[in-house]
C-alpha cells in the first residue's frame, strides 16, 4: 500500500504541475467561495450575475467543509489577486473535446502569478483527501477480500479523471473521501456491527459528508442498509441505530441546510444555483439522456480542464476493457457476497441519483460519481482476482498497479502540459525577417499559408509570427477570415494567440510570438469564387479593431487570394466545348428552363489554360430590331474573376435579362466576353461573340425556336 501511496503522490505533483490555475471546472468559483470564508464571511449565492463574468460567486449554495479547510490558503487575497493572476480566454472551450486549440479557458502570465503558490497549498488539501479516498478503498477492500485490497487501491489511485480531480480546488475529492468513509463503515456494521459508540461516530461522518456536498447526505441510507443486512439484527435494535446515525449527522449539519431553507427557500438552494425556479422545467427526452452517456463515460475516466482536453479514443477503450475484465469475474466470486452487495448497492444509489440530477442539470459529469469508485473498485479487483490462479496473482497485481501509475503518469505530458504551455517561438519566427516597423504596438512579421487552393469544407491552417513593438498593455484577440468579394466570410477563426494561453496582456517589447489557426471553408460556399485572407486583432467584449496593424494604417493584413473551388467531379456533361474563344475560354453548356417574358438561365464555362485579364461576360439578346436586353457582370458577379481560373474548371455563370416587347421573328441569345476599361472584345475564330440559343418570339413572350429542317 505504501507503494500505491507514494505512487499516488508523486502523479498528482506532475498533475498540479501542468494544469494552471483555474483550469479545472469550476475551480475559479470554488477559489473564490474559499476566499470568502478566508474573509469569515459565509457566501449568500446572488440570483443575478453578470453573463460572461467568470470572477464571480457561483458555488455559494455549497455546503462549507471542504472550503473552510483550503480557506487559510486564501487568507489575504480577493478576486483583484485572481484577476492579477488569470486573464479569462472567452474563446475558451467548455465541453468541447474536439477543439485543437484555446482549449484553456485562462491565460496565465508566464513568469508564474501571485495565486500560484497558494493554489498549491490549497490543492495540497485536495492531494490529502485522494489520498484518504485510496486509503479507504485499500481499507473496504481488505473486509470483503484480502487480495483484492492492492489492485482496488491502485485503481483509485491511478484513474486520471480522479487524479485530475485530486489535483484541484474541488468538494469533488472530498465527498469521495466520505463516500469511501462511509462505505468502509457499512462494511464493517454489516460484518460485525457497530457499538453505541462506533454508531454515534458514524452519524458525525454522515454529518460531515453531507456538509461537504448535498451527495454525502446518501452516505446515510447506505449505513442504513448495512445494518439491516446483519442477520441478527431486529426492527428495535435497527432503529436504535438508526437513531444514533441520524441525531448526530442532524446535529453536525442541520444548520447549514436550514440556512439554505431561509436564504432561499429550499434546503439545498438548488433553485438559487441554476438560477430558476422551476427546477423540471427543461427535463430532457431519451434521446438526449442517451446521448450524454458517452460523454459521462469518458469524464469517468478522465476528460480533462473544462471538459475540452481528452485523451485518445483508445486510451478510453483501453480502461473499459480491463474494467468489464474485472467487472465479470464477479461471476466467479465464491465467498462471502454481503460486502459484495453493499458495494453495489452503493454504486447504484450514486448512479441512480446522478440519472435524477440530469433530469435539472442539462449534463452528466463522470467526477459525480466519483464518491461510490471507492466501491466499484472492491467490485473491480474482487472479481479480477476471482478470475486469476493463486501462483500467478502476486504478478497480476503488480502489473495492474505497475500499468495503471505508467498510464496516469503519461497523462501530464501527453495531454496536460500540450493544452495550456504557450508554445516557443517556432521556425516561422525564426526564419522571419524584423528588420521593418510598421510603427504599431503589434506588427506581423512572417506568415506562412497552408495551401491557396481550396473546396468548401477544407480545413486551413495559417501560421503566423507576431512581433511588440510595445507592450500592448491590453487584451486581444487575433482573428483570421477568408472574405469573398461580395464581403461574406467563408471561414473565421477566432482566439487568442498562441493557441490560447499567450495573452498578449503579458507581452513585452521586442518579443516574439508563434500564433496557428485552423479554418474551415463553410460547406456552402460559393464554388468557385477567390477569397481573400485577412487577420488582425480586436477586443472580444466591444468588438473594437487595434489599428496600425498593417502598414497602411489599416486595422486589417491582407494575407493571400484563396481560391475556392468546387470538388473535382466527372467531366460536366452539357456540350463538348466546340463553341471557343481565342483566350481558351469555351462554353460547355447552357440551362434555359424557362423562357418567357423574361429571360433567366445559366451559362457553363470552362477554360484549358490561365487568362491573364479579368473579363467580363455580357448576355445580350438581340432581335431583328436590334438589342433587346442585355446582362453585363463579373463572373458569378464577382466571385471568380477570369484571372483566377485554372484549366479544367467548371464556372457557371447566372444571367437574367428582361427584355422590352421583341419584334416577331428570331432572336440570337450572345456571349461576349470584353476587358475594361476599353472594352476590347475576346475574338472567337474571328467573330466578337458566340450564339448561346435561339430564340422566338409568339403571343408575347419568348421561346426557344423549334430546329430549322
Amino acid at each position: 500500500m505504501v507503494s500505491v501511496a507514494a505512487g499516488f503522490v508523486f502523479v498528482w505533483a506532475l498533475y498540479v504541475a501542468a494544469i494552471p490555475p483555474f483550469e479545472g471546472q469550476d475551480e475559479i468559483w470554488h477559489v473564490i467561495y474559499a476566499q470568502t470564508l478566508a474573509h469569515r464571511e459565509l457566501p449568500v449565492q446572488q440570483l443575478e450575475r453578470p453573463s460572461g463574468e467568470m470572477f464571480v460567486m457561483k458555488e455559494g449554495t455549497q455546503p462549507p467543509l471542504y472550503y473552510a479547510l483550503v480557506a487559510p490558503a486564501f487568507v489575504g487575497t480577493d478576486v483583484e489577486t485572481l484577476r492579477q493572476s488569470a486573464v479569462h480566454n472567452p474563446h475558451g472551450s467548455v465541453g468541447g473535446p474536439g477543439v485543437v486549440d484555446n482549449r484553456n479557458l485562462f491565460a496565465h502570465p508566464p513568469s508564474g502569478a501571485p495565486i500560484d503558490r497558494r493554489m498549491w497549498i490549497a490543492r495540497g488539501v485536495s492531494a490529502l483527501f485522494g489520498l484518504g479516498t485510496v486509503l479507504m478503498t485499500y481499507l473496504s477492500a481488505r473486509r470483503v477480500s484480502l487480495p483484492a485490497a492492492l489492485p482496488a487501491a491502485a485503481l483509485v489511485a491511478f484513474m486520471p479523471g480522479f487524479l485530475f480531480v485530486s489535483a484541484l480546488v474541488t468538494n469533488d475529492v472530498a465527498v469521495a473521501f466520505f463516500g469511501g468513509l462511509g462505505l468502509y463503515t457499512a462494511l464493517r456494521a454489516a460484518e460485525g456491527g457497530l457499538t453505541a459508540r462506533a454508531q454515534l461516530g458514524s452519524g458525525f461522518v454522515v454529518g460531515l459528508a453531507a456538509l461537504t456536498k448535498v451527495s454525502g447526505l446518501l452516505t446515510a441510507p447506505l449505513l442504513l442498509a448495512a445494518l439491516a443486512l446483519r442477520r441478527e439484527s431486529s426492527r428495535r435494535t435497527w432503529g436504535d441505530a438508526s437513531a444514533r446515525i441520524v441525531f448526530p449527522a442532524i446535529l453536525v449539519t442541520g444548520w447549514w441546510y436550514a440556512r439554505n431553507l431561509s436564504l432561499y427557500g429550499d434546503l439545498t438552494g438548488l433553485r438559487r444555483h441554476l438560477g430558476r425556479d422551476d427546477l423540471w422545467g427543461e427535463i430532457p427526452t431519451a434521446s438526449e439522456v442517451i446521448s450524454d452517456l458517452g460523454g459521462l463515460a469518458r469524464s469517468f475516466i478522465g476528460l480533462f480542464g473544462w471538459f475540452s482536453v481528452p485523451m485518445h479514443d483508445p486510451v478510453y477503450v483501453g480502461y473499459w476493457i480491463v474494467l468489464a475484465i474485472g467487472l465479470a469475474g464477479l461471476a466467479r466470486w465464491r465467498g462471502e457476497r454481503r460486502g459484495l452487495l453493499l458495494c453495489l448497492g452503493w454504486a447504484l444509489m450514486i448512479l441512480g441519483a446522478l440519472v435524477a440530477s440530469r433530469l435539472i442539470f442539462r449534463s452528466f459529469h463522470g467526477r459525480l460519481l466519483y464518491p461510490a469508485l471507492p466501491g466499484l473498485a472492491v467490485l473491480w479487483g474482487v472479481g479480477l482476482m476471482a478470475l486469476t490462479p493463486n501462483p500467478v496473482r502476486r504478478p497480476v497485481v503488480v502489473a495492474a498497479i505497475g500499468g495503471f501509475a505508467l498510464a496516469a503518469a503519461a497523462v501530464a505530458p501527453l495531454y496536460l502540459w500540450p493544452a495550456y504551455a504557450a508554445p516557443s517561438p517556432g521556425s516561422i519566427c525564426s526564419s522571419a525577417s524584423t528588420d521593418r516597423r510598421v510603427g504599431g504596438p503589434i506588427e506581423l512579421v512572417a506568415a506562412r499559408v497552408e495551401r491557396s487552393e481550396l473546396a468548401p469544407g477544407d480545413i486551413l491552417d495559417v501560421d503566423l509570427c507576431w512581433r511588440a513593438n510595445e507592450p500592448p498593455g491590453a487584451i486581444w484577440s487575433v482573428f483570421v477570415q477568408a472574405v469573398d468579394p461580395n464581403g461574406r466570410i467563408l471561414g473565421q477563426h477566432d482566439g487568442f494567440p498562441g493557441g490560447g494561453p499567450d495573452a498578449t496582456l503579458w507581452w513585452r517589447a521586442g518579443s516574439l510570438h508563434t500564433d496557428r489557426h485552423r479554418l474551415r471553408i463553410a460547406l456552402d460556399a460559393p464554388a468557385p469564387t477567390v477569397a481573400e485572407l485577412r487577420v488582425g486583432f480586436y477586443d472580444k467584449a466591444t468588438g473594437r479593431r487595434l489599428l496600425d496593424v498593417d502598414p497602411s494604417g489599416a486595422d486589417t493584413i491582407a494575407l493571400d487570394d484563396l481560391r475556392v473551388a468546387p470538388t473535382p467531379g466527372p467531366t460536366d456533361p452539357r456540350g463538348d466545348g466546340s463553341r471557343r474563344f481565342d483566350d481558351g475560354i469555351s462554353v460547355i453548356g447552357v440551362d434555359l428552363p424557362i423562357v418567357s417574358s423574361r429571360v433567366e438561365g445559366t451559362v457553363w464555362l470552362t477554360t484549358d489554360r490561365p487568362i491573364a485579364r479579368n473579363h467580363t461576360i455580357s448576355i445580350q439578346l438581340v432581335g431583328q430590331g436590334g438589342l433587346a436586353a442585355q446582362d453585363d457582370r463579373l463572373p458569378r458577379g464577382g466571385l471568380y474573376p477570369t484571372t483566377a481560373w485554372r484549366a479544367g474548371d467548371v464556372v457557371p455563370h447566372s444571367f437574367a435579362l428582361a427584355p422590352s416587347p421583341v419584334a416577331p421573328g428570331r432572336s440570337r441569345l450572345l456571349l461576349i466576353l470584353y476587358d475594361l476599361p476599353d472594352e476590347t472584345r475576346i475574338l472567337a475564330d474571328g467573330t466578337d461573340h458566340l450564339v448561346l440559343a435561339e430564340l422566338c418570339s409568339a403571343d408575347d413572350a419568348l421561346r426557344l425556336c423549334p430546329p430549322e429542317h
